[in-house]
């Protein structure tokens, strides 16, 4: 089961993305169509790459945002903020560089 909260599946999805752009490239560019399955270093390059982009996407998703109000019944300003809260498996979104760094590590070396 998947646990998300707001737009926080975008980072699974970045890095599905990431491994299946790098598996298809590392194909073309060796020539062969098995080369990514047979070797763990483009998986980690995938991994590192979607580490790569979490942290911006994270920082750009969970960004606070404050807006001031008036109050209609008492002419006060009032401050809403709002923004954060994009998660996967209640982790934030700019923290999932760290998941993808270890997990690229480990199919490096599996």
């Amino acid at each position: 089961m998947v646990i998300w909260t707001r737009w926080g599946i975008v980072v699974g999805l970045l890095g599905f993305a990431c491994l299946i752009l790098t598996q298809l490239g590392v194909n073309a560019a060796m020539q062969d169509g098995r080369f990514y399955q047979d070797h763990g270093w483009p998986k980690m390059l995938g991994l590192w790459i979607a580490a790569a982009t979490s942290w911006p996407l994270g920082r750009y998703m969970n960004r606070d945002t404050e807006r001031h109000l008036v109050d209609p019944a008492s002419g006060q300003l009032v401050a809403v903020r709002s923004g954060g809260g994009h998660t996967l498996f209640f982790v934030p979104v700019q923290y999932w560089w760290v998941v993808f760094l270890i997990l690229g590590g480990v199919f490096a070396f599996v």
